[in-house]
């Protein structure tokens, strides 16, 4: 007889359980007699804290147009049961398209280890450039959470072109060569403010092209005066370079155009049987000229 009191440590809640409405009872037994107490409202469950960190993937870069990827691995704990790795809840990761506006979210779940391991390959969603990437578990069982941002550089490929350039006739000295050359990257994309060269090439002869003119849209022009270049078909040469995408693509056109000379006529004359320029109309006359060319 008399009064004791009874103390139970219960840490077997599930997820399922979490709420306000929750209700417990004791139900006392000595062997004689069995009582039963009144309901009381309780406990009150809530998601489990959690601490999320970051393993690798910062500060790294992959190639938007092979196949590559840039491998992000994040860790979770609950803190709750004593910092116990999470097994089997996805983590949530997001990369920047243009620098801010974050992209479509991709989930990746949690190994035996509590780590997230998210391969990224990004595709022409993604700006080249430098790109924020974060992750984050949104989660019914555990509270909300998020990295800080971290950064992952993408490249991409620049691919060169003659844009418009039939196969032409140009007068050395008298008709300048023009040439357009178009700049885009592996999306299709015009670049602008790129470092372009043009070349114009013949018989081991370079001929630099310049200056190159930025059109916008990806389009780049340069005019030549021909004066100091040597008859015969030339090759163009267009490479371009730009800060975040692969360098020293180099195109060449194949004979697009040959440069010709206006020939040089001299030393006209005009001479009979008998000698000088007169003589009789049943004579013959022998005429003479002399003409150069390249």
């Amino acid at each position: 007889w008399g009064i004791g009191q009874c103390l139970i440590n219960v840490s077997d809640f599930t997820c399922a359980e979490i709420g306000t409405d929750n209700k417990y009872k004791f139900e006392i037994d000595d062997g004689t007699n069995l009582f039963n107490t009144s309901e009381q409202t309780g406990p009150n469950i809530t998601e489990d804290n959690v601490v999320i960190y970051y393993n690798s993937g910062n500060d790294t870069e992959v190639n938007r147009s092979w196949d590559s990827t840039s491998l992000f691995i994040i860790g979770i704990n609950d803190t709750d049961r004593e910092n116990t790795p999470i097994q089997g809840v996805n983590l949530s990761f997001w990369v920047t398209t243009d620098g801010e506006t974050w992209g479509d979210e991709n989930k990746t779940a949690t190994n035996t280890s509590g780590y997230s391991n998210q391969y990224f390959n990004p595709d022409c969603s993604y700006f080249a450039g430098v790109q924020k990437w974060k992750s984050g578990l949104i989660n019914n069982c555990y509270e909300d959470v998020n990295t800080t941002n971290y950064t992952i550089t993408i490249h991409g490929n620049l691919i060169n072109d003659i844009s418009t350039f039939a196969d032409s006739t140009i007068l050395r000295s008298e008709q300048n060569v023009t040439v357009d050359a178009v700049i885009q990257d592996d999306c299709s994309i015009g670049q602008n403010e790129s470092s372009v060269t043009l070349g114009l090439n013949t018989q081991g002869a370079i001929h630099n092209c310049t200056p190159v003119i930025d059109l916008n849209d990806g389009y780049y022009r340069c005019i030549r005066n021909t004066s100091d270049m040597i008859a015969g078909w030339y090759n163009i040469s267009v490479n371009a370079s730009k800060q975040y995408y692969v360098t020293n693509n180099t195109y060449i056109e194949i004979n697009p155009f040959f440069i010709e000379t206006r020939p040089e006529v001299i030393n006209q004359t005009v001479n009979s049987s008998q000698g000088g320029d007169t003589g009789g109309w049943g004579e013959r006359f022998y005429f003479t000229i002399n003409a150069t060319d390249e």
